[in-house]
């Protein structure tokens, strides 16, 4: 196998032939090396890839859900957000931001008790089901927590 006198990576990693000519691995754009030295070849993005990408919002159905999807969630964010100057404007007070109160603590034992209420909620609800004692208060009830 030829070498690359600058790179010293063979030819072929390079996108070249024995003889110099472009080869079927012309497309790609870097030649990253491994963990042994050896070349890998890093495709380039082309625009059949991008095509392929977004291929499935050529269905008007699905494309129809994702923009729904979209505005949905937007309309969500915002949601969230007028609902708490709405909470401010009422009150006048800050304190009932949940960021404020969030802020004034520590953030590792935030994360840490929001993952707790989480996970004995997931258990009282999966302990439910398996009890077969579950009813749709509890969870309308987990759904407000």
């Amino acid at each position: 196998m030829p070498r690359d006198p600058d790179t010293g990576a063979g030819t072929e990693a390079a996108g070249l032939d024995g003889d110099g000519a472009q080869g079927p691995l012309a497309q790609t754009a870097d030649v990253a090396r491994g963990a042994t030295g050896e070349a890998i070849a890093e495709p380039r993005p082309s625009e059949k890839t991008f095509k392929r990408t977004f291929s499935s919002l050529s269905l008007p159905s699905f494309r129809n859900f994702w923009l729904g999807m979209l505005l949905q969630q937007g309309a969500m964010q915002m949601q969230m957000l007028a609902r708490g100057y709405f909470v401010f404007e009422l009150t006048g007070s800050p304190a009932l931001l949940g960021g404020v109160l969030a802020d004034r603590m520590d953030k590792k034992r935030v994360v840490q008790w929001g993952q707790k209420a989480s996970m004995l909620l997931a258990l009282f609800i999966a302990l439910s089901i398996t009890t077969d004692t579950i009813t749709w208060q509890h969870l309308v009830g987990a759904s407000v927590v």
